[in-house]
């Protein structure tokens, strides 16, 4: 990433119900997973009937969308199977949060990882001059299949977030100083094992310079790693991979929250942002992954005087 700053600013999520991972029913590889979940440090996942697009409505603040510009645009991140299509579950997404006349593109490719290449896309929008603002909504639900993630060791719950990204800065929020993604399609293994660790730790060793080549500080004296919802070991494993100290990842909410997809970096962003912790200037490093693809950004808080 080169040129002007993004900022994400306005950050809203909604969760599914809370479900403990103990009362899992009809999904045989979660509930044979349960002492590895709990070892994990993954107490509970969330279960939601609406919608994906219903899921992305609910998570856009009220504020948020009457302040978008004239020319907003819209990004739609999912990795789960439409209804009909993508292109109409994101229509659906329109008319739901009142907006139904905006330019809107769907993204995503990345699985867990989308707020990677749903940033790229929405940088991508406002170089080309026609929007002020961009409307990033990324949203899950699992439909089909199990709920467990070897991979992450964790389960995944049924949520959405979304943000305001601007390339001018908002009163407060979070200024992207850059990022870099990699994607490996061909990768055949699965799960925690020696193969899958030296994908992700040769992934994530080539794309945090690559991200924070123009930032004013070292990646290593980032105060937080953002990643997924996964359990301690994937987490230490990141972290180390970044040249972290295995406890630099920040996740408090892994055991109620299980693992929000791809909106478990903006789900942290705005609990950093409420819980008053952070300084400006306060620098974090986001990885946005799945076991084939991986996000790396860099991130200040941004919140002057």
């Amino acid at each position: 990433m080169s040129g002007a700053a993004l900022y994400l600013s306005d950050i809203g999520y909604t969760l599914g119900e809370p479900t403990p991972v103990a009362s899992v029913v009809g999904d045989r590889e979660a509930r044979d997973s349960l002492d590895i979940l709990r070892q994990e440090g993954v107490e509970s996942y969330r279960v939601s009937e609406s919608t994906p697009a219903q899921l992305a409505a609910a998570s856009c603040l009220p504020q948020t969308v009457a302040g978008l510009s004239g020319s907003a645009g819209v990004v739609y991140c999912t990795d789960s199977p439409p209804s009909m299509t993508l292109t109409d579950d994101m229509w659906d997404f329109l008319c739901q949060t009142g907006i139904p006349d905006r330019t809107a593109v769907v993204s995503g490719g990345s699985g867990c990882g989308n707020l990677g290449p749903g940033l790229a896309v929405a940088r991508g929008l406002l170089m080309g001059g026609e929007h002020m603002d961009i409307l990033l909504v990324t949203t899950d639900r699992v439909i089909t299949g199990t709920r467990f993630v070897a991979s992450g060791l964790t389960v995944l719950s049924d949520s959405a977030a979304s943000c305001r990204v601007t390339a001018e800065p908002p009163e407060r929020g979070f200024r992207v100083t850059g990022m870099a993604s990699l994607v490996r399609a061909a990768t055949r293994h699965h799960g925690q094992g020696l193969a899958s660790a030296r994908s992700l730790i040769t992934a994530v060793g080539q794309l945090v310079p690559r991200a924070f080549r123009n930032s004013e500080s070292s990646a290593t004296e980032s105060r937080h790693l953002l990643t997924g919802n996964y359990g301690v070991t994937p987490r230490s494993l990141l972290a180390m991979a970044a040249g972290l100290e295995p406890e630099a990842h920040y996740a408090p909410r892994v055991g109620e929250l299980g693992h929000c997809f791809s909106a478990d970096i903006l789900i942290s962003l705005a609990d950093l942002d409420a819980d008053g912790s952070l300084a400006h200037g306060d620098q974090l490093m986001l990885i946005a992954s799945s076991p084939k693809a991986w996000s790396v950004v860099a991130v200040d808080y941004y919140r002057p005087a």
